[in-house]
């Protein structure tokens, strides 16, 4: 009887302790031509607080960046870096674990402090690993960001000063 308490103590603790989620971020880069260059993004994206891993393929001209668990990944200053550095960002994508008992409000989500709106025209529930695409400025390209340029103008998420990002 005791060996059976304690198998399914374990399982139980195995299946509802929220695991420690790492974020990953993709993000298409423009102006990328060679070794040298991915080589210099690399280094910069590297020293961002948080940063556990940074892949840059040069073919695909995509930077994969990972984080530690439970860190919420600085968009802003990812693509700041990028531009430092002279290149642009053409889109910015994350995969976001949602938990289910995550503060939800309207269609704002707050992950590890970071609030997310989303301004699809689509009902979405988010739960799970999702993935998401921003949108502001210096996380997407110019002509894209048109698109949502009166969506944004609308919206004020937040009136403190905690940080946001619109999503879709």
């Amino acid at each position: 009887m005791g060996r059976r308490y304690y198998l399914f103590l374990i399982l139980l603790i195995a299946f509802y302790v929220p695991q420690l989620v790492q974020a990953q971020v993709s993000i298409g880069l423009d102006g990328l031509t060679c070794s040298m260059c991915s080589n210099s993004i690399y280094k910069l994206l590297q020293k961002v607080d948080g940063v556990k891993e940074v892949r840059i393929d040069l073919n695909e001209n995509i930077a994969e960046v990972f984080y530690k668990a439970e860190i919420s990944p600085n968009y802003k200053e990812l693509s700041q870096k990028i531009f430092d550095a002279g290149f642009s960002v053409r889109y910015m994508k994350a995969n976001i674990e949602f938990m289910e008992d995550m503060a939800k409000f309207g269609n704002s989500y707050i992950v590890n402090g970071t609030k997310y709106v989303y301004i699809g025209n689509e009902e979405k529930i988010m739960r799970g690993p999702v993935l998401i695409s921003l949108v502001g400025k210096g996380l997407m390209a110019k002509k894209e960001l048109k698109k949502f340029d009166g969506v944004i103008n609308k919206i004020n998420p937040s009136s403190s000063n905690q940080s946001y990002y619109f999503i879709f």
